[in-house]
């Protein structure tokens, strides 16, 4: 079997080690991994996996890998290396960023886990085989298959999981569900099913079934991390936007608070139509501007007309028409939203002009005051 599952494995990311930096160099600092293992409930110490962690990374390249020493590897499992991994993975997620080598080392923990003949990471390679069908061999979705087919048939939990989130993407909610269903009687308290509880969330929020997606939702949030809970919370916002607008702006707050590009527009608009915070949406469409979301560009040139920032709306506008260049679509909805506000699209040049000539007169007979239009543009 580890021959036939090594050569699925060869999609994982690969580097040199002529280019490949030390370990010291690279591995995160022991503070942090040992709170990350703490809160893993990990068996074992930082100084324990600390040698195995590196011998891992420094011998991923060899092509006849050797063992790793018996006093390193004593007590050291599959469960073990894949808690390793998650360790790497966790810190990827929390910095939303990824070091190419601790990828590469993720998945050389992988691979082991795999040939120790870890069922979770099995059924990880198999999965990610079988999403990209196209760029694998058909020897190898075919193995992929055989894999996932025995791991289902014996209920292992992870498998069933991955069935579901394979058939949501192919748009079979009712096949999805059922997976996520059988998979929550196994377990329905973990992190895990935090996150099956939000694809649950989303499958009734299709049906529609308002009251059960926000159950879901919920549940989600209950189990989940932060940052693996922000579609449940902006999916709650929406739920909750012409109800209760107080609660969902504390929803899309959190969701923003992670970067969750479409909780600013949300926000901004809510700010500006019901609260009627101009100050508030304008920040809250700049920071959309920001992540180059483009109805957040409507909504920050609609709050420059409100408080009568010409210069930044004409901005906000010629920023628009370069955005209307990039794809049809995005050219159909510019051209829309200009010719709604066409009015005052057209005497933008006028109202900038007068401001100006007014601050002109002005600076004759007194010292300007500092201009914080080009400051408040910040895209």
């Amino acid at each position: 079997m580890s021959r036939t599952v090594n050569s699925i494995i060869r999609l994982y990311s690969r580097v040199s080690r002529t280019t490949r930096p030390s370990f010291d160099h690279v591995f995160p600092k022991a503070k942090t991994i040992k709170s990350i293992l703490f809160e893993l409930d990990s068996k074992h110490t930082y100084s324990k996996l600390l040698p195995v962690y590196k011998w891992n990374y420094e011998h991923m390249d060899d092509e006849s890998p050797r063992e790793l020493d018996a006093k390193s590897s004593k007590g050291i499992s599959s469960n073990d290396y894949m808690l390793m991994k998650k360790v790497l993975e966790r810190i990827r997620k929390d910095t939303k960023s990824a070091n190419k080598n601790l990828l590469a080392l993720e998945n050389a923990l992988l691979d082991k886990a795999v040939d120790m003949g870890n069922e979770d990471a099995i059924a990880i390679i198999s999965f990610d085989t079988l999403k990209n069908p196209e760029n694998n061999d058909v020897v190898d979705v075919e193995y992929a298959n055989k894999l996932v087919k025995n791991l289902y048939e014996n209920s292992h939990p992870l498998t069933i999981k991955l069935t579901g989130d394979l058939l949501m993407k192919a748009g079979d909610d009712k096949l999805a569900e059922k997976n996520y269903m059988k998979f929550i009687k196994m377990q329905d308290n973990t992190a895990l099913a935090g996150e099956v509880y939000g694809y649950l969330g989303r499958i009734h929020l299709r049906k529609p079934d308002i009251h059960k997606a926000e159950e879901y939702f919920r549940k989600s949030i209950k189990y989940s991390r932060l940052e693996n809970a922000v579609f449940s919370y902006y999916y709650l916002s929406q739920i909750y936007i012409d109800t209760n607008p107080l609660r969902a702006r504390s929803y899309l707050e959190v969701s923003a608070t992670q970067g969750f590009k479409e909780a600013f527009k949300s926000l901004g608009y809510l700010e500006m139509k019901y609260f009627d915070d101009i100050d508030k949406a304008y920040e809250w469409f700049r920071l959309g501007v920001e992540l180059n979301d483009l109805e957040s560009y409507f909504g920050f040139f609609d709050c420059n007309v409100k408080l009568k920032e010409w210069s930044s709306a004409k901005k906000c506008l010629n920023a628009l028409n370069q955005l209307s260049k990039t794809s049809d679509t995005t050219k159909q909805l510019v051209e829309k939203f200009i010719s709604q506000r066409k009015d005052i699209v057209s005497t933008l040049d006028t109202k900038l002009a007068t401001k100006n000539s007014i601050s002109s007169g002005h600076s004759k007979s007194q010292t300007p005051a500092k201009d914080n239009t080009s400051d408040r543009w910040s895209v």
